[in-house]
């Protein structure tokens, strides 16, 4: 009989939390998208853009169905995001790139597919695009930005932390060097 009211009171509690409201706590400026540039070419991106901006433009590119833009401002997004991590102090704030490919993803709906394939099959997997994509980024430069939409994504956000949000032993050239590693 003991047994049968715990489990009765276990059921019934996890009832009552299940109707629990659930508060999401988000800092300002998280993920947030500075500039609206819209479907853009990318050797027209600028190194004011944030992932977040450019996530933001290749969903837009895929949905006008301009997949060549889409994948490359794709790609760039994603190199933008592994120099921010490697500047970013708060590990927890990494994993706002992968939130960010994941709504990118989401918006481009039913052009995603196309947006993939074209970053696999005729990007990547074409040296001298591949080649030409990279001139472009070194064109471009490194990300000149203060990288808040990670920053604010981030646990350090509601804690008392003190400073940029950066790691004061950042040596930005070197990070550009490494994030570029794969362009040769």
């Amino acid at each position: 009989m003991k047994k049968t009211i715990v489990m009765c009171f276990l059921i019934f509690s996890g009832l009552l939390q299940a109707d629990e409201k659930v508060t999401n706590f988000e800092a300002v400026g998280n993920l947030e998208s500075k500039h609206d540039v819209g479907c853009i070419k990318y050797i027209e991106a600028k190194n004011i853009y944030t992932p977040a901006d450019l996530f933001k433009s290749s969903a837009a590119c895929a949905n006008q169905n301009n997949v060549k833009d889409a994948a490359r401002l794709f790609l760039l997004a994603r190199i933008y995001g592994s120099y921010d991590i490697k500047r970013v102090s708060d590990s927890s704030a990494h994993q706002g790139i992968m939130v960010l490919v994941q709504n990118t993803f989401a918006d481009m709906g039913e052009n995603a597919n196309s947006v993939e394939q074209e970053i696999n099959e005729n990007l990547i997997g074409k040296d001298k695009e591949f080649s030409e994509f990279c001139r472009v980024v070194k064109s471009i430069g490194k990300p000149n930005y203060h990288p808040q939409y990670m920053i604010s994504h981030g646990m350090g956000a509601f804690t008392d932390s003190k400073g940029n949000g950066l790691d004061e032993n950042f040596n930005e050239d070197q990070a550009w060097l490494e994030t570029l590693s794969h362009c040769g």
